[in-house]
């Protein structure tokens, strides 16, 4: 405990400092760059606050020399559906809680000052952590979005990511603002030694402080595992449509797997694969996430000869200007194991095992390029809506 004790007391004396003294002025140019995201893929360009839904503000993890100063694709997803993105570089080495907090403050100054009246945070690890404080003080937002939020290293100190940060989220009463935070599996900040100990911990504090929130604790599927989960393509394929929505509307979306009404949250709209054939254990509608993100289901009708028919249909992406939701007809040939579909591209093979789809898609151009699927049946009674 001697080893232990003057860091938690350092911790609890910051945490009492009143939100007028959070420190200096911080000066943009100086002390940190506040300006338009880039990304690694194309992006609209900024509407500015007139026409925009609103701002996101990205705030970027720590490192100790460098980082990516890009976005990641989850901005990208809110800059495709109308909203104006900045980046706020605080740079890297010396960035302790303090300075981060007061340059988060200072970015939502300037955000205000530039017009925007929908202010939202989003940050990984210590920027997730400034971005959540920043609401703690008395930073007026409409939402903040954290990723795998951390400020105490991986070693000794791992527990205070979840010590140091109850004390803050119990100053979340009377907050205005939306919270959705995202817990890896894996993550060597906490999760590795503790798992499924702050998601459902977080959860239940923000329901009885009226907050509302959304909380994605340790998801099973498309490889989200280690601290950097958040940042992936593969994140924001499966998770930005959730998080987008629930900005908008203050309430968590349908989006767990296995659950149906998910299916709306991604824009997807199932359309009937020609006749139904009652007799047929494949026939009705399907759903999964593939390995790389995608929510998709597939509709399947009646058999003829060794054709059974199908429509695909895949849910809004992590980009939607390039992964809008599409549904196209997509028969299936069967197999003495199941059933194939060959497109240009890819050979994607099904097995059945009861309720349960299990999928492999082999692009064409590499064998070892592979992704796989596990589709559920949705229940007749929704299917048939």
């Amino acid at each position: 405990m001697g080893g232990r004790f003057p860091a938690l007391l350092g911790a609890l004396v910051w945490l009492s400092v009143p939100a007028a003294a959070v420190g200096q002025t911080m000066v943009e140019g100086k002390h940190f760059d506040f300006s338009p995201a880039e990304y690694h893929a194309a992006a609209p360009p900024i509407q500015g606050p007139e026409k925009a839904r609103g701002l996101v503000i990205w705030n970027h993890g720590r490192g100790m020399t460098s980082a990516d100063h890009k976005a990641p694709p989850l901005a990208l997803h809110f800059a495709h559906r109308g909203w104006d993105v900045y980046t706020l570089y605080r740079g890297w080495g010396s960035d302790d809680r303090l300075r981060a907090l007061q340059i988060v403050g200072a970015g939502i100054g300037k955000a205000q000052k530039m017009g925007y009246s929908r202010i939202v945070l989003m940050g990984q690890s210590a920027g997730a952590y400034a971005a959540i404080e920043a609401v703690r003080y008395g930073y007026e937002v409409e939402a903040v979005i954290g990723l795998a939020p951390a400020a105490h290293g991986n070693g000794t100190y791992w527990k205070d990511n979840d010590f140091a940060m109850r004390a803050i989220w119990e100053k979340y009463a009377g907050r205005k603002a939306k919270v959705a935070v995202a817990y890896f599996a894996e993550d060597d900040y906490y999760e590795a030694h503790a798992p499924n100990v702050r998601g459902p911990w977080l959860r239940d504090k923000l329901q009885s402080l009226g907050i509302p929130h959304y909380i994605i604790n340790q998801p099973e599927i498309a490889d989200l595992k280690g601290h950097g989960a958040g940042q992936s393509w593969n994140f924001a394929r499966r998770y930005g449509a959730c998080i987008f929505a629930f900005v908008e509307s203050g309430e968590a979306p349908p989006c767990e797997e296995g659950d149906p009404s998910a299916l709306a949250t991604f824009q997807i709209v199932p359309q009937p694969a020609g006749r139904l054939d009652p007799t047929s254990p494949l026939a009705g509608l399907w759903h999964g996430t593939w390995g790389g993100g995608r929510l998709v289901a597939i509709t399947m009708g009646g058999i003829t000869g060794n054709q059974l028919a199908a429509r695909y249909h895949a849910g809004l992406g992590a980009n939607p200007a390039a992964e809008l939701p599409s549904d196209v007809d997509w028969p299936l040939t069967l197999t003495a194991t199941g059933m194939m579909r060959e497109t240009p591209n890819a050979v994607f093979e099904f097995r059945r095992d009861g309720d349960r789809l299990f999928g492999t898609m082999t692009a064409k151009h590499n064998p070892d390029l592979k992704d796989t699927i596990v589709l559920q049946r949705v229940p007749e009674r929704v299917s048939a809506r």
